[in-house]
């Protein structure tokens, strides 16, 4: 038997026989979350303790078993209310409809109903499941509501009415920063509301929802993307950071006579990232290959000032090879 881990086991009934469809739902979305949480509170409780992260994927799994249980359930109680249509049901009367002169029509059989056409995805038509490109937070990737939102196919205004409910909640698994944004394209008017969400943050809004086809979708994008930004945390430590120390501790040495030395600096980053195509603050949460060239850069920068003599011409030796870098790279120059 499956280990109890908070309870109740995986695959028990969520209440009485008699309760509705909606109040079992809400039990079990209930149950989903208080896994997920239980699941934070094991690694945030015991940080060196391998077990303790092998337990929580574990609470994790048990709340989608019951979400899975949830759709059953309703499933069964739908199916269980339906009766077999009637013959002159207006969904089964042959289609008399005539098409406009020229206008393509679906093939039809000799009785004048339309056959089964089986719809498939043309290659290349767009997927409604959003790419969740993660924005970097004082330092730690972070999921756009808004695109929770698209992935879900509500309303942001509804996430971010759910998001303020179980603001408590949400907040036990660190800061839930809100910011404003004039919406595109939009001349006047509010500045729209959005929250940017961690990545145990968004899990336990999505153990809130039920496992639709798109949730499905969403659930494992966002797997996947909060899975490449830890991946680069190895390279950022074994690679990128000695190489971004190396530069600037060459650019100290340079601008120890300058009059304001984090000028120089902050502009040695942004030749840095113009050079590999990084905008301003999204270092941190770039992928294993922009990672990577930002490793070769520094190097670069940091070897070509070596002879220099001052801030002044370091700076032109570090832009003549990064803008070669910028053009065989992007096209560009630094």
């Amino acid at each position: 038997m499956q280990r109890n881990l908070i309870g109740v086991t995986p695959g028990a009934s969520v209440g009485a026989g008699n309760m509705t469809a909606q109040t079992k739902n809400k039990a079990y979305a209930t149950l989903a979350a208080q896994y997920t949480l239980k699941g934070h509170e094991l690694i945030q409780g015991n940080p060196e303790d391998g077990a303790a992260a092998s337990y929580a994927v574990r609470f994790r799994e048990q709340a989608e078993q019951v979400h899975h249980e949830a759709a059953a359930t309703e499933a069964t109680l739908l199916w269980s209310k339906s009766t077999t249509a009637a013959s002159d049901h207006p969904y089964l009367a042959p289609d008399t409809t005539e098409a406009a002169p020229g206008a393509p029509t679906e093939p039809k059989s000799t009785q004048g109903r339309r056959r089964n056409v089986r719809r498939v995805k043309v290659a290349g038509t767009r997927d409604t499941t959003p790419a969740l490109a993660l924005v970097a937070h004082k330092g730690e990737a972070r999921v756009d509501s808004r695109l929770l939102a698209t992935g879900l196919c509500n309303k942001h205004k509804n996430v971010i009415e759910l998001i303020e409910r179980y603001s408590d909640d949400l907040q036990r698994f660190g800061v839930l920063p809100f910011q404003t944004e004039q919406p595109p394209n939009d001349k006047g008017g509010r500045p729209q509301k959005f929250a940017l969400l961690n990545e145990d943050q968004s899990f336990f809004l999505l153990a809130l929802s039920r496992n639709s086809d798109h949730v499905v979708k969403l659930k494992a994008n966002l797997v996947m993307s909060f899975k490449q930004a830890r991946a680069c945390q190895d390279l950022t430590a074994n690679e990128y950071l000695p190489g971004y120390h190396q530069l600037h501790d060459r650019a100290q040495e340079l601008a120890a006579a300058a009059t304001n030395p984090r000028c120089f600096h902050m502009n040695l980053n942004k030749l840095v990232n113009k050079a590999v195509g990084v905008a301003a603050g999204q270092r941190s949460i770039a992928g294993a290959t922009t990672r990577s060239l930002l490793v070769v850069a520094n190097t670069l920068a940091a070897k070509a000032m070596e002879d220099s003599k001052d801030h002044r011409e370091g700076y032109q030796a570090a832009k003549k090879v990064l803008d070669g870098l910028g053009q065989l790279l992007i096209g560009g120059s630094a």
